[in-house]
């Protein structure tokens, strides 16, 4: 029985082929590989250029049926009556490891109830703080705003007292000017 390589040809080796190959190769004790059974293919002349890839997918199917039939045989070698024998034992053990796996299951059930525990705490300690970190921004922005305004006001006074200022000064030359005119009239009246 022939596969079809994955280029889409058919392939011109046989599952025999890579059958005697697989013997060749474990009498020599090389590896059962892609690459150990395509060079062997090529020296035994059944094959110019086979794909490693392509016989290793061949090897691998081969493999597993190897295995398979050789656990068919070893269980048909057994008696009968042994099988019969061992059936308390066997389940025992499967009762000792459903027991196992239902203590592996609660011990981890606990340890995520635990760990779930300590997030949710995690989790609720954050969010008091988010919550006092936004209650002290309000704070801030309502301080800020009273600053704002503050400032708006002292800079409403500011500009008020350089508005009053100029006009004392514009008041202060007028009065300068009419003291300057003032002097030199009563300057005239004594320096007739």
């Amino acid at each position: 029985m022939t596969d079809k390589s994955t280029a889409g040809r058919k392939p011109n080796y046989t599952d025999d082929d890579i059958a005697d190959a697989i013997a060749d190769l474990r009498f020599n004790g090389q590896d059962l590989n892609g690459k150990n059974v395509s060079d062997w293919l090529k020296a035994a002349g059944i094959a110019k250029a086979p794909s490693a890839e392509a016989v290793k997918k061949v090897l691998q199917r081969l493999l597993e049926r190897e295995k398979k039939e050789e656990k068919r045989r070893l269980l048909a070698m057994l008696p009968t009556g042994m099988i019969k024998e061992l059936q308390p034992c066997l389940e025992e053990l499967t009762s000792q490891v459903h027991l196992l796996l239902a203590r592996a299951h609660r011990d981890m059930q606990k340890t995520t109830e635990s760990s779930l525990n300590a997030a949710n705490a995690s989790m609720e300690y954050r969010d008091k703080r988010i919550a006092s970190l936004e209650d002290d921004l309000e704070g801030s922005i309502e301080q800020a705003e009273q600053l704002t305004e503050q400032l708006a006001k002292a800079q409403k006074r500011i500009d008020s007292l350089l508005t009053e200022r100029q006009k004392l000064q514009h008041k202060v030359t007028k009065l300068a000017t009419a003291k300057a005119t003032l002097e030199g009239v009563v300057k005239t009246f004594k320096d007739p």
